[in-house]
């Protein structure tokens, strides 16, 4: 990627728009001085894509602060609406290069690169030719490594392997069967795996179903007894 980025030549009557989603305000402020580089002066602060206001169809493309997996399932919703928008992710280290691809992004860099970098990169994909930064285009080709569950995915893969339902997970973690679910379905598309068994299989090759003191027994304040000290 070269460091001259080339303006958008907009007509008087139809300027640019793009909108931004979540980051901090210099972070944001970031997006402002990269959006000003290619010639884009109109950005539109989005509470929530999807909440209508303004309307995401009349904007000239968005640019997401994906800093946790809530914004992985805006992704992919936002991308099923709208087939054509030029949705563009800026990572932090939750959120993998991988991960928002996969949901649909035009193209992706991380939250921390130079002004510059952002720039060619939002500009690649408002004129329909998405570039990678050279860092992630090295992680793209590295086989993507899985993370070991979180305190909250472990303490739920531990009584999945024990043989509770959803039912029992959702009244021992103190969350709706709904939370649960969704948590699992994350859990189990960063494992690579369809179902509860082949998710505890592979924890159990992992060495990931140990708990892990106090921490792996305890869910939103409520401390377990250890379900492996019985028998």
């Amino acid at each position: 990627m070269t460091s001259s980025v080339p303006e958008l030549v907009p007509s008087s009557s139809n300027r640019p728009v793009v909108g931004v989603v979540g980051g901090m305000p210099v972070t944001v402020e970031g997006v402002r001085r990269a959006l000003a580089t290619v010639g884009v002066e109109q950005m539109a602060i989005l509470d929530h894509p999807l909440s209508g206001q303004p309307p995401v169809e009349d904007l000239d493309g968005v640019v997401l602060f994906a800093d946790t997996y809530h914004w992985v399932e805006v992704i992919r919703m936002l991308r099923a609406r709208y087939a054509d928008l030029p949705l563009i992710a800026l990572i932090s280290g939750t959120v993998s290069c991988h991960e928002v691809l996969s949901a649909g992004v035009s193209s992706v860099t991380r939250c921390d690169s130079p002004v510059e970098v952002i720039a060619q990169v939002i500009h690649s994909c408002l004129v329909g030719q998405p570039v990678l930064a050279t860092d992630l285009a090295r992680e793209l080709m590295e086989p993507p490594s899985v993370s070991p569950p979180s305190a909250e995915e472990s303490s739920l893969l531990l009584l999945l392997a024990d043989g509770v339902n959803m039912r029992t997970l959702a009244e021992r973690s103190g969350y709706s069967e709904r939370h649960v679910y969704r948590v699992l379905k994350r859990l189990y598309e960063r494992l690579g795996v369809a179902t509860k068994e082949a998710a505890v299989e592979l924890a159990r090759e992992r060495g990931w179903l140990r708990p892990r003191g106090a921490e792996s027994r305890c869910v939103r304040g409520t401390v377990w007894t250890d379900i492996t000290a019985a028998g």
